[in-house]
């Protein structure tokens, strides 16, 4: 993910287990569609819920820093 500052590498969910509201098959989905628009030169945009714990810092793109957690509530293609 470009957090306009470079890449910032941010983990979303759980494939092995539930993630907040997350289950490992919506993990799973999300993650076919992220691999589907990587291979096909796509993007996608997911949009976070900053009324979530953890998430309440994120006003724009460049407050995502490496290596943190974040749980997006909808991931469309773009």
């Amino acid at each position: 993910m470009s957090n306009g500052r470079g890449i910032a590498i941010t983990a979303i969910c759980n494939l092995s287990s539930a993630d907040g509201n997350v289950t490992p098959q919506a993990c799973s989905a999300w993650y076919a569609l992220l691999l589907t628009q990587r291979t096909a030169g796509g993007k996608a945009l997911p949009h976070f819920n900053t009324d979530d714990p953890g998430n309440g810092a994120l006003t724009g793109c460049a407050d995502f820093k490496s290596w943190e957690h974040h749980t997006p509530y909808f991931i469309p293609a773009q």
